[in-house]
């Protein structure tokens, strides 16, 4: 009798865990560095939703200039089918099975950015933000024209360019206010493009982070994001002009500007530096030569006492392998892992270790360089940038010419 009831027990266990992995996704990953937790049934999904999220916090932290760990921990959750999103009382973010990659993203930047804003200024943001706006410039950013991952930045605003040259304009009111239901309609698309174009035009201005996180500031004390931008341009207004003018000057000069800076162009410049430090000759008081890295260990006998240098090179390096693009981070954590046998004094190990990061850091290179040739090549052969636009662009101008 008490072997029967305990093989009750038993199946009515193995009953709960079945129902309870029904409910609850399978797959997580913590990103401690963003304070966020990914959940969801597919490996694939899980990983790619971490990359972009470290991606969007990125360029979100380059935008206004913040750093550091989040103090709250955000959950992402993507169910899987059949499940019903009001039982996930944990996450913060959820969505169903097969929701739009888009809508994801976007409300992902745009969570992450709130976070960051209130954690910053230790204030609520209210519903009608910036972080709306600012969002959607930062996903498209990422999303569509891949920053940060690929090893060059080029955002195309052909569209843009198009509807500016028939003196077409959003009105900025409208694009800082309200924002369309986010997914991958035509004119949510579009309004990402405007925001992207807007965010260039602010980041052109001197000290542009510190502006930004003014504008930021004055909103969560009760300003509209059109009265924070008026009042901090204050009599950079050219004479003549009004907020919308300045805008519309702004945003169609950065239209044009085509390639962005590169930034795997900059991180290896910063390589080399770092890689070939200039050090004082021996025996003499002002001979200064640059020294490849891997000889260093035969240069300085003890490199013991260069702790400082060492823990300051691995500072520098950690922070570009952040920027790098994401095939580079690897091989560039290996060189601090090398660099800490050197401040060991194993000079033997360290030879090894620095001659294979390089190897692999080249190999990693090459690699990253045929992935953005490729990237270039099939773009050049895509269809014109204004097809997916163009059932709403010509609603556009079937719709200007109907009379009200």
């Amino acid at each position: 009798m008490t072997f029967r009831f305990n093989s009750i027990v038993f199946l009515c266990a193995l009953l709960c865990c079945a129902l309870c992995a029904q409910i609850r996704p399978v797959i997580s990953e913590n990103l401690d560095e963003l304070s966020l937790r990914v959940r969801s049934s597919s490996l694939e999904d899980t990983k790619a939703i971490a990359q972009a999220a470290t991606l969007f916090a990125r360029e979100i932290d380059r935008c206004l200039g913040f750093d550091g760990v989040p103090r709250q921990t955000l959950q992402l959750t993507i169910l899987r089918p059949g499940e019903d999103a009001a039982k996930d009382e944990e996450s913060d973010l959820c969505f169903a099975y097969g929701s739009d990659s888009l809508l994801i993203s976007y409300k992902l930047c745009q969570a992450l950015l709130k976070r960051r804003i209130e954690e910053k200024f230790d204030l609520p943001l209210g519903a009608a933000s910036s972080a709306h706006w600012m969002a959607a410039a930062v996903c498209r950013r990422v999303f569509f024209a891949g920053k940060g991952l690929l090893s060059y930045y080029r955002p195309d605003y052909g569209v843009a360019q198009r509807q500016f040259r028939q003196g077409r304009f959003p009105k900025l009111e409208t694009l800082l206010c309200h924002s369309p239901e986010p997914g991958s309609s035509a004119i949510f698309r579009l309004y990402m493009l405007h925001c992207d174009l807007f965010l260039a035009r602010l980041e052109s201005l001197p000290e542009s982070a510190v502006f930004m996180q003014r504008l930021l500031e004055l909103e969560l004390h009760g300003r509209s994001p059109c009265e924070a931008l008026e009042f901090l341009l204050g009599d950079g207004l050219a004479p003549g002009d009004n907020l919308q003018s300045w805008y519309e000057k702004g945003v169609q000069a950065e239209s044009t500007r085509g390639l962005r800076y590169s930034e795997l162009d900059s991180i290896l410049a910063e390589l080399e530096d770092l890689f070939n430090p200039a050090i004082l000759q021996p025996g003499e008081k002002q001979s200064i030569k640059k020294v490849p890295m891997r000889d260093m260990a035969r240069q300085l006998e003890d490199y013991k006492l260069n702790t400082q240098a060492i823990s300051l090179m691995q500072n520098k390096i950690s922070r570009l392998a952040k920027q790098a693009p994401f095939l580079l981070q690897e091989p560039l954590h290996k060189f601090n892992k090398a660099l800490l046998a050197l401040q060991k004094n194993k000079k033997r190990r360290f030879r090894k270790e620095f001659q294979q990061a390089e190897k692999e850091f080249q190999k990693a290179l090459e690699r990253q360089n045929r992935i953005a040739g490729l990237l270039e090549e099939n773009a050049a052969r895509e269809n014109p940038p204004l097809l997916p636009f163009a059932s709403f662009l010509k609603a556009v101008d079937q719709a200007s010419k109907t009379k009200p």
